[in-house]
């Protein structure tokens, strides 16, 4: 009776001692998330709006000059633009609703439809025609559609391509994310000029548990993987 009883305690307390621990981490998770989201706010959000601040001040102090005004006009719309894209990701980012595979492909999709359809790239998408319910943290939701939208910008900016090819394939437990152009690769120089932000690209991968690939010729090419 004596050992019941104090096997009985033993396992309680280890019970409240894994909840607590559980409760703990469930504490530092979301400190660690309010703090990157601060940051987000702070670096991306406080650095546009000084931006469209600078611009409307000198739109005003060249008011007499249409061609200038003209000018930082446009780049005030554009700005604001991305000001809306950076809210709408943030959004997305922290709503535990989104917490799913379908919902982080769904958004990768949608992203790269509005990010291309303002340019002349055309974009070929491919992907599962059903997907399962598998919940996928904010943290690596945020990883992976930041890596996503760094490749698209790249390509779009860099690669001189006429067509992106955008595949999200799922085997087994195996998640992969394919962005691909027909644009002129990377050459020595150009690979040195980006090394910081592939470097990047990388590293955020990695502390999300995934790996990062490139694939570049002269000519021929980039895929991002």
């Amino acid at each position: 009776a004596i050992g019941f009883v104090g096997g009985s305690a033993r396992y309680v307390t280890k019970r409240k001692m894994q909840r607590r621990l559980l409760v703990m981490e469930q504490q530092h998770a979301l400190e660690k998330e309010r703090t990157r989201i601060a940051r987000d706010i702070h670096d991306d959000i406080g650095a546009t709006l000084t931006q469209i601040s600078v611009l409307s001040q000198l739109t005003e102090k060249e008011a007499g000059k249409p061609a200038l005004v003209r000018a930082y006009s446009a780049r005030i719309t554009g700005t604001a633009r991305e000001l809306a894209q950076s809210m709408d990701e943030i959004v997305w980012a922290v709503n535990p609703k989104n917490d799913s595979l379908k919902h982080l492909v769904n958004y990768i999709f949608r992203f790269a439809e509005e990010f291309l359809s303002v340019t002349e790239v055309r974009l070929r998408k491919e992907r599962p025609a059903a997907l399962p319910e598998i919940a996928v943290a904010a943290e690596v939701r945020h990883g992976l559609f930041l890596v996503v939208k760094e490749a698209i910008n790249n390509a779009v900016r860099h690669s001189a391509a006429s067509e992106l090819r955008l595949a999200i394939t799922l085997s087994g437990n195996k998640l992969e994310i394919r962005i691909q152009d027909n644009g002129r690769g990377f050459s020595s120089e150009t690979h040195d000029e980006f090394g910081n932000g592939l470097g990047n690209m990388e590293r955020r991968m990695e502390s999300i548990g995934g790996t990062f690939q490139l694939l570049t010729r002269p000519g021929e090419g980039t895929t991002v993987m």
